[in-house]
């Protein structure tokens, strides 16, 4: 079998030099038409030959590339790579690999270059231009790169395991948890995973089993895969909690998404958010909140309010509309005027004592606005009397001068209210309770409160002169369900809610407090700068009209007038019923359109929703809107509460009620 040196001798035979060799004008021809760049040079590297392509690649004149050396146009870090390149020709060897090239402009591009020597001192390039590929390549990697920065800089913990062998979906939901935790391991991961459950770093768990983060002993870790399965290997914000490596208990936020090949899982990719410092704030306040309305104090109260809702609302809508209506008749000069404001701010108060009354036995959430604490202490000590009984003497103390804080009035009247409520129970034979505000500076290491910033506050002091409490007592008042009282007597919820709220609104609260000498609350919210809110009364509007026929039912006579003279004022066609039975009377007779049926909720005898169903089917035309002064909970036992149900609370303003009217109407 001949070498290569043997076939070398035969080729010399053939074309002895360059000049012979590249004369052939079929082999000109050949490489001058293709497509893709041809460099012929010595083995000394300089260029003897090249296509047009190859000058175009290079962005050079053929006669300016002709006679330059490799080493002019290839990429400088690539030189010591030519040496060994040069080497490996000479000895017979092909080289294949991706040259980096430097044009005339100054520019570089690529080219994946076959070379091989066609006799002792001619050698041949072919180029393929992989520019572009290069070029994305290098973008890919600098996203990798970014990608890989971005995961192990955020806070968000990030995770994959890989499946080995890959995991069947045909099997029950049961088996494939269990191949899932048998076969997964953690193959990536961040140092925010590791840090997230307890480890040093991400090398203790890349390459451990997946119950390393997702415990196997936890029912609700079963139930996160179970739901991973269910919802086709995808979970979004799916809440979980287990055991860290430190014992600490801790919850997440995780997000899940299967990877796959030929029908079997060979991987999963999550991320992982510590929301645990979260988690025990909102469940506290929650948790408070939710048992505190459910204790008895709070429950009377709510079925206190709920009684006498609906007589106080009536009375309030029937002196709402006659305001509203003397002001629409009066001249714009009248110094009736005045009087009529007064009342309706009066009116308008009235109607918020209801509501904050009501509040107790709903679900509220912080409505903060700037507030001038004395105020609220104000309007809240006009009914402390009936509260705490009149064997206890109420004492106020409130600073001229105080300050404004941002906090929500109906909560700060509910820490008020079960404050005295504990006082009252402090003292079973009479007492004094004093309420009192100041404006008040924490100076840099006050001791009365660790965690409490430096700056201005708002205090709200309630004290008494009861009984008092220990130090044991005194360490654990705050906490939900601690009480003194026999089991029967009370929940402990009413502190633990006070806490709550306070803590709630970014203020500050202790007690002080020893056997036989009383206790003192006090709380401090951050002042602001900002003016308290003013009520202002109402402006004057233009309150829409109409000319549709309107059935109008309540059995209560002064609102039914009231509401028949807003109504004809508007320009609608009115019917009035003061019953059911009545409403349904006329629906028969009247055998044009009834465009709305505007009735009360609860009457006797045949409520609202049985009302409205018996006109509908006489009138299907007619729209419905459903008015009651009762609390939501008793109108739901109706059916008034759906989302399809249009629904006006008492007591309200002509302009409401037209506003309501025509939006319904309109739509």
């Amino acid at each position: 079998m001949k070498n290569l040196k043997d076939l070398t001798k035969e080729k010399r035979t053939v074309q002895t030099d360059f000049e012979d060799f590249i004369s052939k004008d079929h082999f000109r021809q050949l490489i001058e038409l293709s497509p893709n760049p041809v460099l012929v040079a010595d083995k000394s590297g300089i260029y003897k030959f090249v296509n047009k392509a190859a000058c175009n690649f290079l962005g050079y004149e053929r006669r300016e590339l002709v006679g330059k050396s490799i080493l002019d146009i290839i990429h400088p870090k690539d030189s010591r790579r030519l040496s060994q390149v040069k080497q490996e020709l000479l000895n017979g060897v092909e080289e294949n690999g991706d040259w980096e090239f430097l044009r005339k402009d100054g520019t570089f591009v690529w080219g994946e270059v076959h070379t091989r020597m066609l006799t002792d001192n001619i050698c041949v390039a072919f180029v393929s231009d992989i520019t572009n590929f290069k070029q994305a390549e290098e973008r890919t990697s600098q996203a990798e790169n970014r990608y890989r920065t971005f995961i192990e800089q955020t806070n968000e913990g990030i995770w994959r395991i890989e499946f080995e062998p890959p995991v069947p979906i045909d099997l029950p939901a049961e088996e494939i948890i269990g191949k899932i935790y048998k076969k997964g391991r953690i193959a990536e991961c961040n140092e925010a995973m590791a840090h997230q459950n307890g480890f040093s770093g991400a090398g203790e768990l890349i390459g451990k089993n997946i119950e390393k983060i997702i415990d196997r002993s936890m029912p609700v870790n079963l139930n996160y895969l179970f739901s991973f399965i269910r919802r086709n290997y995808q979970l979004k914000d799916f809440e979980s909690h287990g055991i860290d490596r430190q014992k600490r208990e801790k919850y997440y936020l995780n997000n899940l998404l299967g990877t796959f090949d030929n029908g079997k899982l060979v991987g999963i990719w999550g991320t992982q958010r510590d929301i645990t410092a979260t988690k025990r704030a909102v469940q506290a306040v929650f948790e408070t909140e939710e048992k505190q309305r459910q204790s008895g104090k709070v429950e009377a109260i709510g079925r206190l309010a709920g009684g006498i809702a609906h007589d106080f609302n009536n009375i309030l809508a029937v002196i709402m509309l006659h305001i509203d209506m003397l002001n629409l008749q009066l001249p714009a000069e009248s110094p009736l005027r005045f009087r009529i404001d007064e009342i309706r701010t009066v009116t308008q108060n009235a109607a918020g004592m209801v509501r904050q009354l009501l509040a107790f036995g709903r679900k509220q959430t912080l409505q903060p606005n700037p507030v001038v604490l004395n105020k609220v202490v104000k309007e809240f000590t006009k009914s402390l009397g009936s509260l705490i009984g009149e064997d206890i003497e109420i004492k106020l103390e409130l600073d001229p001068d105080l300050g404004v804080c941002f906090v929500d009035q109906n909560q700060i009247t509910q820490v008020l209210m079960n404050l005295a409520v504990n006082s009252r129970d402090a003292m079973p034979d009479g007492g004094k309770l004093f309420i009192s505000t100041s404006n008040v500076k924490i100076e840099p290491g006050a001791k009365k409160h660790k965690a409490q910033p430096k700056g201005a506050y708002i205090q709200l002091s309630v004290r008494d002169n009861g009984v008092g409490m220990d130090k044991k007592i005194r360490d654990r008042i705050f906490e939900p369900f601690f009480t003194t009282k026999e089991a029967t007597q009370g929940t402990g919820l009413g502190l633990a809610t006070v806490y709550g709220i306070v803590k709630q609104s970014d203020g500050f609260i202790w007690v002080k407090s020893e056997l036989g000498e009383g206790a003192e609350f006090m709380i401090q919210f951050p002042r602001i700068d900002k003016p308290a809110e003013v009520s202002k009364p109402e402006k004057n509007v233009v309150i829409p009209s109409g000319n549709e026929t309107i059935l109008l039912v309540e059995d209560e006579e002064q609102i039914r007038r009231a509401a028949v003279e807003v109504l004809n004022v508007l320009g609608y066609q009115v019917f009035e019923a003061g019953s059911g039975t009545q409403a349904i009377q006329l629906a028969e007779l009247y055998k044009a359109p009834i465009h709305l049926l505007l009735t009360d909720v609860i009457m006797p005898r045949m409520n609202g929703r049985e009302v409205a169903e018996k006109v509908k089917a006489l009138h299907p035309e007619t729209t419905v809107l459903f008015m009651s002064g009762y609390t939501d909970d008793i109108i739901s036992k109706h059916g008034v509460l759906e989302e399809d149900v249009h629904f006006i609370n008492k007591p309200f303003t002509p302009s409401i009620l037209a506003t309501k009217i025509r939006e319904i109407l309109e739509s």
